[in-house]
């Protein structure tokens, strides 16, 4: 079996592409809805998740909260977020992408997460 992803956005449209994307490529896909959702899940799979992708603008827990939650909990989890407003400054270690994004952007952005 493939690596695990936890995909992260509150729009359903990006989710599922995402998901294809992915899926595509030989990852099993976890959804969740926001930040929170996330953290369950996390809590659930531990250790059985391999790379967290995220939105970064969510409502209840936004994507800057939960990468700095999941840095402290799980250092090893690679990150990588996606937003439509890219403020580099803003962001640590986590790698990120700006939405909108292609197929093969995505792609090449989760090996080099994980590479």
């Amino acid at each position: 079996m493939g690596k695990s992803v936890l995909v992260v956005d509150d729009e359903p449209t990006i989710r599922g592409f995402v998901r294809r994307v992915l899926e595509s490529e030989g990852f099993q896909v976890i959804e969740a809805v926001d930040g929170l959702d996330a953290m369950l899940k996390l809590r659930e799979l531990a250790g059985n998740i391999d790379a967290l992708v995220s939105d970064v603008k969510m409502p209840r827990m936004d994507g800057i909260s939960l990468a700095n939650t999941v840095q402290e909990l799980y250092p090893k989890l690679p990150i990588l977020l996606m937003s439509g407003f890219v403020e580099k400054a803003a962001f640590g270690k986590p790698l990120i992408i700006p939405k909108p994004f292609t197929a093969q952007t995505l792609i090449a952005a989760i090996r080099a997460l994980l590479s």
